[in-house]
């Protein structure tokens, strides 16, 4: 069965969402100890910019687009750990959807 997933550094989020079953962790997503902390590494690192209004965004730019391309490299990392899934990325920084 297709899992769709969303990458995305949310407040208290585990960094990965399903579709149809809302936030994973180690438990629900088979993915190895050293993705898992890379993953939880870049949600907490990212918590700084979730809080910013537009001007705080533009300032860190450079910061956001650092996070963004880790974000990004988590999801092609997913992709090439798991079958059978299709990811997408959501960046908080930008608010919107990347192509991963």
């Amino acid at each position: 069965m297709m899992r769709y997933l969303t990458v995305s550094a949310d407040y208290d989020s585990t960094g990965i969402k399903d579709l149809n079953e809302g936030e994973l962790d180690e438990s629900h997503l088979a993915l190895n100890a050293a993705l898992w902390a890379k993953i939880k590494k870049w949600v907490n690192d990212y918590q700084i910019i979730i809080p910013m209004n537009n001007a705080e965004r533009a300032a860190s730019d450079d910061l956001i687009s650092k996070l963004d391309d880790q974000g990004l490299e988590i999801c092609r990392e997913i992709l090439s750990h798991l079958d059978d899934v299709k990811v997408e990325y959501y960046s908080e920084g930008r608010l919107r959807k990347l192509q991963p």
